[in-house]
């Protein structure tokens, strides 16, 4: 019985402690959403009332005009024309720098786009130092020009028709985005050094036809660390790109997939896929957490390995288990003392009937 009640404890503690682990690790994992949440609606914040601004700036009739135009040169030798000038230290912070094709615009309506293009650096920049996290913002224009945020020298980036082709704008196209909804590209590598990162862009329209894109980019540097935890942490894009994770595999270059990190195979990818969202599904080796985002098409995996759970549970039981056979042993010792004094005693009282019994008659001795 009092092995039977030791396994049980053993047992009892062993439970709670795997169950306060896993609750632990979803406790986690819920923070950890909530923070990117948080993030993820500040991004959607900004990018809204950039595309509010510039909607309703080409609804207005009045010819802006801005004293920054003078600022543009023209460059024959490629044949593009830039905003280097604005290059001492107080305009460079609230100011970024425009880059086109072409001679500088003269005629009213890709003038006026480019001074929108100016106005919107007082968005860039207030944004910019408010948010550590963003890498670039910047506008891509259909008449050919990039209004970039912070500056850049146009020797070391500028527009480039290309860039049109590139998923922070393409997916924002008409014919991509006919609703013109805010959209979030895959993970990708940044074309001026800034490592993997993501974007999210919004459509301008005057009225009805399209004018351009204006984006925000973010690194997953800032990601990284708020998904940082004790446990593996993977914030996955649309196509299960790693956006960020806290593992070792953060250091990588190039982007990298779920399936490949974790190895798992194609049915094991269906069944954390089709799990519900903040749901705790065991898939291969691993437990895994899956939560998803109101304003952006990412999904966070939380992982950790099921021998870890296993490990931790069972040296939490170590001293219990030290415990209970510590009672057990003083137990059996009680007992064995209680024998030998019984015995003792028996002993004692035959000695004792012997000394004052004649063993042949029973009669009591003269001694």
């Amino acid at each position: 019985a009092g092995t039977l009640i030791i396994i049980g404890v053993v047992l009892f503690s062993y439970k709670m402690k795997y169950d306060s682990l896993l609750n632990d690790f979803e406790n986690t994992a819920q923070k950890k959403q909530s923070h990117l949440g948080d993030e993820i609606q500040l991004c959607t914040n900004c990018i809204e009332t950039l595309t509010v601004y510039g909607n309703g700036y080409f609804e207005n009739n009045a010819a802006p005009t801005s004293d920054l135009y003078s600022n543009f040169t023209y460059n024959a030798a490629n044949n593009s024309y830039n905003l280097d000038k604005i290059n001492d230290i107080t305009n460079e912070k609230s100011m970024g720098n425009i880059t086109g094709i072409g001679e500088i615009p003269t005629e009213t309506e890709k003038r006026n786009e480019i001074i929108l293009a100016l106005q919107y650096y007082q968005f860039f920049s207030k944004y910019y130092d408010e948010i550590k996290d963003f890498a670039w913002i910047y506008y891509i224009s259909e008449n050919d020009f990039l209004s970039l945020y912070p500056w850049v020298d146009s020797s070391d980036f500028a527009y480039k028709k290309d860039l049109k082709q590139s998923p922070y704008y393409v997916l924002a196209r008409p014919e991509n985005n006919p609703s013109r909804a805010n959209v979030w590209t895959p993970v990708y590598m940044d074309q001026v050094g800034k490592g993997l990162m993501v974007t999210l862009s919004a459509p301008i329209y005057d009225v009805d036809e399209f004018k351009g894109v204006v984006s925000i980019d973010l690194t997953n540097s800032r990601m990284e660390e708020l998904i940082e935890s004790d446990y593996d942490g993977y914030l996955l894009d649309i196509q299960n790109g790693i956006i960020a994770t806290d593992t070792a595999y953060k250091c990588s270059e190039e982007p990298l997939n779920l399936k490949n990190v974790l190895k798992l195979s194609d049915s094991e990818m269906e069944k954390w896929k089709n799990a519900r969202v903040n749901t705790l599904v065991s898939v291969k080796s691993y437990y895994i957490y899956k939560s998803d985002f109101q304003n952006a098409p990412w999904v966070l995996v939380m992982a950790v390995p099921k021998y870890r759970i296993i490990m931790d549970a069972f040296l939490f039981t170590i001293p219990v288990l030290l415990i209970c056979l510590l009672l057990a042993y003083s137990v059996l010792q009680n007992r064995l003392l209680k024998r030998e004094n019984d015995v003792r005693k028996k002993a004692e009282e035959t000695i004792r009937e012997i000394a004052t019994t004649d063993q042949l008659t029973g009669l009591r001795n003269r001694h």
